[in-house]
């Protein structure tokens, strides 16, 4: 069961009267079609209680039973959220995680085991992940070595941002809890302490969507760089665009600060994409 259709049966849960689609597609920030669709996959859940999950035209859409119905319907989900670790997005999320920040040594065969599925399904999640990225230019390649993905660094550095994205788009779970899962915490505090503590007269007056996508740039760049993985030397285009940085003096403020907290070496090229 996916994130969305869990807050979507707590809605349904929390509701006594008939509300339109329209209600529980601004809740969940998808169209009503993705709501109907949500609704028949969850008809089957709803029977499983004795729940009855009615759709009226021009009246709305009601969860009918008993609240001791709902309250066991309740307890299914969290069970199933906390069994969520085993979940195919999950492990979507892991491979990635582990391939590009942690630099595992993975191949179907161990991830296989770990997470108790077919090869078959893993092959189909490498393909999704490749999907997800959404660049020509990374590949996410098998071999009896194991499981590698290649490309530019800068190319899978935005690959990366661009999973992180998409995954929060289908499983509908909040960015922050991705992100204290995919990022170790000291970078986390890194960047947060730079963005919103050390430069905070700098990004106060940056809009929340553009700041949010600064953070995890930053997240992904310094998590890298811890792995050795450096941008090459044209590659600049994250602070090119950050008008609110753009002094020489500021970026090496920051990057002073970073080395001195995360005993990382930038090299050169890094510092000069900083600077831009």
């Amino acid at each position: 069961m996916i994130r969305r259709h869990i807050k979507l049966i707590k809605l349904l849960v929390q509701e006594n009267e008939y509300k339109p689609a329209s209600f529980f597609s601004e809740m969940l920030h998808v169209s009503t079609k993705t709501v109907y669709s949500d609704l028949d996959e969850l008809l089957g859940v709803a029977k499983k209680f004795d729940l009855d999950l009615v759709k009226i035209p021009r009246s709305g859409i009601l969860l009918k039973g008993t609240e001791d119905q709902k309250n066991k319907l309740i307890d299914y989900i969290q069970r199933d959220i906390k069994g969520d670790a085993y979940s195919k997005e999950n492990r979507r999320l892991q491979i990635v995680k582990r391939l590009l920040i942690l630099e595992d040594e993975l191949s179907v065969e161990k991830i296989s085991q770990e997470f108790l599925v077919s090869k078959t399904s893993l092959y189909n999640d490498l393909m999704i992940i490749e999907k997800m990225m959404d660049d020509p230019t990374v590949k996410v390649l098998s071999s009896h070595d194991g499981i590698e993905i290649t490309g530019k660094e800068s190319n899978i550095q935005r690959a990366i941002e661009r999973f992180i994205m998409s995954f929060q788009m289908e499983t509908q779970m909040d960015m922050e809890e991705i992100i204290r899962i995919f990022f170790d915490n000291e970078i986390i505090v890194m960047v947060d302490g730079l963005l919103f503590e050390d430069y905070l007269d700098l990004t106060e007056n940056v809009s929340d969507y553009y700041l949010r996508g600064l953070r995890i740039d930053m997240m992904i760049l310094l998590s890298r760089i811890q792995c050795n993985h450096h941008l090459e030397k044209e590659e600049m285009f994250l602070f090119n665009s950050l008008k609110y940085m753009e002094t020489f003096i500021v970026a090496n403020s920051m990057v002073e600060k970073i080395k001195y907290t995360l005993h990382i070496e930038f090299t050169n090229e890094d510092i000069e994409y900083f600077s831009q």
